[in-house]
């Protein structure tokens, strides 16, 4: 018979005995090993609780932000609109302005009387009082306290500066006409 069945070696008793005792532990398992491994498995359990709470209030967090962002661009879109209304109208004023400084340099410069333009109508208006004459109160406004010591009266006329004759150069050449505000 031991010919047919092939060559056997000889075992130990004590190492098939522990054979057999890990195959018994392996088929039904011991007492010990199933507690911890439904202790481990309550643990995993517990672990993936948390870890979906810890989603959800992300994915509650991330609505609300979403929720804000959308109000937040709403507000940045009216600001900026605001805004690009305000540059429009700074335009409109910045026009007016230079229109209004042209009118005046092209008033300055004509002649007093201009046919066929605008005429103005200048009404007249009280002028200074003379020279070391009291000014009367402005109205609406309390009376001044004690003045302190005159001012001494000019000494002449001031003097006048007059343009350089043609044909000499100056120190400097006059700047061109600027155009604008700035």
């Amino acid at each position: 018979m031991a010919e047919d069945d092939g060559e056997y070696e000889i075992v130990p008793h004590r190492e098939i005995i522990g054979l057999k005792n890990e195959l018994q532990n392996l088929k039904g398992g011991s007492k010990d090993s199933t507690i911890s491994f439904h202790a481990s498995m309550d643990n995993l359990q517990l672990s993936m609780n948390s870890l979906i709470d810890i989603f959800r209030e992300a994915s509650r967090s991330m609505k609300t932000d979403e929720d804000h962002q959308g109000e937040v661009l709403q507000k940045i879109d009216d600001v900026t609109q605001k805004l690009a209304d305000v540059m429009s109208q700074n335009e409109k004023i910045a026009e007016g302005i230079v229109a209004v400084a042209d009118m005046v340099k092209e008033l300055k410069g004509s002649p007093k009387h201009e046919v066929g333009g605008p005429k103005m109508v200048h009404s007249p208006r009280p002028g200074p009082p003379p020279m070391g004459a009291p000014m009367p109160p402005p109205t609406g406004m309390p009376p001044p306290g004690p003045m302190g010591p005159p001012m001494p009266a000019p000494m002449g006329p001031p003097p006048s500066v007059a343009p350089p004759p043609p044909g000499t150069m100056s120190a400097s050449p006059a700047p061109p006409p600027k155009k604008g505000l700035f």
